[in-house]
């Protein structure tokens, strides 16, 4: 097939990559992998995240601004972030074309999130949609980030918004770990 290296079997073509190639040959362990690329999107996201609260600040908008609320709004977000970074990183072991890596993250991605309580309060769901977002993990980030940050959450418990996006994250983690290709000789 053109464009194709002739060495690499099809199944391992989107990891053909030479970093990526040079990184499965350390001696590193798979985890110890799938948590760096976990923690460089986190970096990320605390970057855009630390930029959006000085821009809050700066525009006046009234969020409460203790230090446990943001420090513990930037630990949820980390959290979250490398769960959901975990979860690309599962897909994409699974998914070998990236097209159909692309299609079936947004297929994953878009109900999650419009099944969460990120654009309606649960109270106001409909029974079936409320029982959906009560296992959606997306659910308990955004409850928890919303009652650290504006004082407002749904009725959740804090504690049980970590234990969620926490074990999601556990869960996630192992999954990517197991998932993720042996070393490319």
């Amino acid at each position: 097939m053109p464009g194709r290296a002739p060495c690499v079997p099809r199944a391992l073509e989107p990891f053909r990559c030479p970093q990526l190639q040079r990184l499965l040959a350390t001696p590193l362990s798979r985890s110890s992998i799938v948590l760096g690329k976990a923690a460089g999107a986190c970096v990320r996201a605390l970057v855009q995240a630390v930029l959006l609260l000085a821009v809050l600040a700066i525009a006046g908008i009234g969020v409460r601004w203790t230090f446990t609320g943001v420090i513990g709004t930037l630990v949820m977000l980390t959290l979250g972030t490398a769960a959901f970074a975990c979860m690309s990183m599962l897909l994409a072991a699974v998914i070998k074309e990236r097209e159909r890596f692309m299609g079936v993250g947004q297929l994953i991605m878009m109900p999650l999130f419009f099944a969460s309580s990120a654009l309606y309060p649960l109270a106001i769901m409909p029974a079936w949609l409320r029982a959906v977002a009560r296992v959606n993990p997306l659910t308990y980030e955004v409850q928890g980030l919303r009652q650290m940050l504006v004082g407002v959450g749904g009725a959740g418990v804090l504690w049980l918004d970590f234990l969620v996006v926490g074990s999601f994250f556990a869960v996630m983690l192992a999954a990517a770990t197991r998932a993720y290709p042996k070393a490319i000789l």
